[in-house]
């Protein structure tokens, strides 16, 4: 994907179902509140299971903390009914389709600035947080609305204001993009 593409589908989304709920734009809580409960979807070393996809479906389908709360803890009886009955109607749909969603509406939401293979310079934070904190600085947004803001828009936000900062950037061009993923190609013949 070019970032142009990146760009255009970081500011431009569709719709997005699994397990037939709706889900939000994937943005900043979301990825907190997966990292939290250690989702298959963000850590794919573990074994992905449909309860983990359950949980994902709860959490992206969440605007705020307070709303994940509310989803994730135990209920009222009728409630308990109500998510026994999803989860029945669960259980027959197909993991693979579902996953395959998850995918589909990750790379939608998540179309980040192509930054190379820049080895000279080490995280040390998670770059949500720095995404966080970039667009807090330089906007003067809550923490609330940046916290919603969808990751891929939120990237490309810290990117321009990390350039109009350092008149620098690590985002690729799409010619250094193409001629890297050639070398790759290359080295893997």
């Amino acid at each position: 994907m070019t970032n142009q593409d990146a760009l255009f589908e970081s500011f431009v989304n569709v719709p997005h179902y699994i397990l037939n709920k709706e889900l939000k734009p994937l943005c900043l809580v979301h990825l907190i509140w997966l990292n939290h409960v250690d989702s298959p979807l963000l850590n794919t070393a573990l074994p992905l299971e449909l309860s983990d996809l359950e949980i994902a479906a709860l959490i992206c389908s969440s605007s705020s903390h307070e709303e994940i709360i509310e989803k994730l803890k135990p209920k009222s009886r009728f409630s308990k009914v109500k998510r026994y009955l999803w989860r029945v109607k669960n259980k027959k749909a197909n993991l693979d389709n579902e996953v395959l969603k998850w995918l589909y509406y990750y790379s939608d939401n998540a179309a980040l600035p192509n930054y190379g293979n820049r080895k000279e310079v080490e995280e040390i934070l998670p770059f949500f947080i720095l995404q966080i904190a970039s667009l807090i600085k330089y906007t003067g947004w809550s923490e609330a609305d940046v916290m919603l803001m969808p990751i891929g828009k939120a990237c490309w936000y810290s990117s321009a204001f990390s350039y109009m900062e350092t008149g620098k950037t690590s985002i690729m061009s799409d010619t250094e993009s193409y001629m890297m993923n050639m070398w790759e190609e290359i080295q893997g013949n």
